[in-house]
């Protein structure tokens, strides 16, 4: 029959539960049993936890909740989308847009396959739609995104459009928040910025002369469909969402800016009243 050794320092114990040369105390010690128990149960309650969160959409959280220690984690949101979208196919394909639930607003990031599944599915999302994902936190140092990892669970309802005016659009902002709306106007100024990542169009409303710049983001003309007309002294109708314009998403607001986001074509422009 073997004789029994003290596991740290292996010397003879015979029947002794504590070891005479190093006081190791064997009857406080976890079995190799005990612990492969453990383990297979804390694998069973992630993968249910895993599980719960996918196909059920629960565990949803606030934005405003997630802070470093959300970094890592898979989280159910929703909200109103506040910006975007931005389509890029350099370096890598990808997709953002800003969600807002009330509490707080988060970039949203669909990377390359799951881009493209949305944009094939008619469901890249414009300002005042509302969408629940579920999606991987990263919280770096230029900012906090959810990545999108799911494009079969994501929902999107679109807010349906109602007609209206650049002036109703400024003289009525921040109520309009989030609206979708159709306006007319006539294109009075162009250029470009960042060289050639985005180009400004300025519309003029006839009636009251009012001006508002639509932001279009170059990457979007990949989503489909061509960009219509919009020379110099072309009448444009539009249909877009309102929100706040900023110039980065560290939440520094311009004063007197209003976001202006349209569809025409399926090419999504965003921009900003002046």
């Amino acid at each position: 029959m073997e004789e029994k050794t003290c596991p740290d320092c292996g010397k003879p114990m015979g029947e002794l539960t504590v070891c005479p040369s190093c006081g190791a105390d064997l009857t406080k010690r976890t079995t190799h049993k005990f612990a492969l128990i453990i383990c297979i149960a804390a694998l069973v309650a992630g993968l249910v936890y895993y599980y719960t969160a996918v196909v059920t959409g629960e565990y949803l959280i606030k934005i405003g909740d997630i802070d470093e220690d959300y970094n890592y984690a898979y989280v159910w949101i929703e909200g109103t989308v506040s910006s975007g979208p931005l389509y890029r196919i350099y370096p890598s394909v990808r997709l953002d847009f800003w969600v807002d639930d009330g509490t707080g607003e988060i970039r949203v990031r669909a990377y390359s396959d799951k881009a493209e599944n949305l944009a094939v599915g008619d469901k890249v999302p414009g300002i005042g739609d509302y969408v629940k994902l579920f999606g991987w936190v990263r919280v770096e140092e230029y900012g906090t995104r959810i990545d999108l990892q799911t494009v079969e669970k994501f929902e999107l309802i679109r807010r349906p459009a109602r007609d209206s005016t650049i002036h109703d659009v400024i003289s009525n902002y921040p109520d309009s928040m989030y609206d979708v709306v159709t306006v007319e106007g006539t294109v009075v100024n162009f250029s470009s910025l960042s060289v050639g990542a985005a180009d400004l169009y300025t519309l003029k409303d006839e009636e009251t002369g009012e001006l508002i710049q639509m932001y279009v983001h170059a990457g979007l003309d990949h989503l489909g469909g061509e960009r219509p007309d919009m020379s110099l002294m072309t009448k444009l109708r539009v249909t877009a969402g309102v929100s706040e314009y900023r110039r980065d998403r560290s939440c520094q607001q311009l004063a007197r800016n209003v976001n202006f986001v349209y569809n025409t074509d399926n090419v999504n422009i965003q921009g900003f009243v002046i």
